[in-house]
């Protein structure tokens, strides 16, 4: 029989998973705790005992999600591949999970200190990994010492975020590879 720990962790896993989807198909301001509890089957009581607000919720629901979406950077010995990776998988994870939707309702609550602080760790979590990747790449000589990385990370998450944010449009399948290789012509080329 399973632990009283064990159901807890289960019901908490529900609760997070009710909450993104709850704010993929409604928004931010939509999302109504009850709502929560009831898809969960639990009371709205056992959301405040884990969470001590709205925000902190969804917070937790995103950190959650957004944990499986930013893994440790690729080592393929190739720029352009672990670019692609990153970048393929980003846009993957944007289009195919709650995330890219539960962004776009939670960029609208940038006011709110707590949605503002996930906000920037998933960026800052993306933005590592690439950082990696360009610092790796710069140590094999691949791109120029005197790159403006924080520029160049910026342009390569820029496609991702826009189709995500601004347009609310998919990704084709070459879209990262395409992305990539234009940067690349312009980062490698002889100044």
């Amino acid at each position: 029989m399973p632990t009283t720990r064990a159901l807890d962790s289960d019901l908490s896993d529900r609760i997070r998973a009710a909450t993104l989807a709850l704010v993929a198909e409604r928004g931010y301001r939509d999302l109504r705790l009850d709502d929560v509890a009831a898809r969960v089957g639990t009371s709205k009581q056992a959301l405040y005992r884990r969470f001590p607000s709205k925000p902190e919720l969804i917070a937790d629901a995103v950190r959650s999600l957004a944990a499986t979406a930013h893994a440790n950077p690729p080592r393929t010995g190739s720029l352009r591949n672990d670019l692609i990776a990153v970048l393929g998988g980003a846009m993957r994870g944007l289009e195919r999970t709650a995330l890219g939707p539960v962004l776009r309702a939670l960029v609208a609550e940038e006011r709110d200190r707590v949605l503002a602080a996930v906000l920037a760790e998933i960026d800052g979590a993306r933005r590592r990994v690439l950082r990696t990747v360009l610092e790796a790449a710069r140590e094999r000589r691949e791109i120029a010492a005197d790159r403006d990385l924080d520029l160049d990370i910026d342009l390569l998450l820029g496609a991702a975020y826009v189709r995500t944010l601004v347009r609310r449009v998919g990704f084709e399948r070459s879209l990262a590879e395409r992305v990539v290789d234009t940067w690349l012509t312009g980062a490698t080329a002889k100044r």
